[in-house]
């Protein structure tokens, strides 16, 4: 079972990075180095974003 609260937060965080990392002038390895300063768990979010959208649909 997933941690909804959990998995919430790392999402934050991880959209909180990507915006950084495209103020910056969107380098990709700045994005990653961001996510990974950001410390969340990255992994799988995106599956988790798809399956967030298809459910508000």
């Amino acid at each position: 079972m997933i941690d909804r609260k959990a998995l919430e937060a790392e999402l934050q965080e991880a959209r909180k990075a990507r915006l950084e990392a495209q103020a910056a002038g969107g380098d990709l390895e700045q994005l990653i180095d961001a996510m990974r300063r950001s410390g969340a768990n990255w992994q799988g979010l995106e599956r988790y974003e798809l399956e967030e959208s298809s459910s508000r649909h």
